[in-house]
């Protein structure tokens, strides 16, 4: 891999993004995700705006806790359905 093309915020964001996933449809608290990522809480709440404005992710309406959003599941379960997975 050549590390010139390699951009530091974009690696960040997916970063951002695999530790969301990672909560599952729960999601993590956002005080669990900066002491995870070691990132400020505004560097994080830019990354998590970020990711929810593509939607990918959202905030849960009850909670500090942030989860993938039903629009990213539904992508996902169409990838898995092309690939003959069945999904219950």
């Amino acid at each position: 891999m050549n590390e010139n093309y390699l951009s530091r915020s974009k690696q960040q964001t997916l970063q951002v993004f695999l530790a969301v996933l990672g909560g599952g449809i729960s999601g993590r608290s956002f005080a669990d995700l900066a002491a995870d990522l070691y990132l400020s809480e505004s560097a994080l709440l830019k990354e998590l705006h970020n990711l929810a404005a593509a939607g990918y992710a959202e905030r849960r309406t009850d909670s500090r806790f942030w989860a993938v959003s039903p629009h990213f599941i539904e992508r996902f379960a169409t990838v898995i359905k092309s690939l003959g997975i069945e999904v219950k």
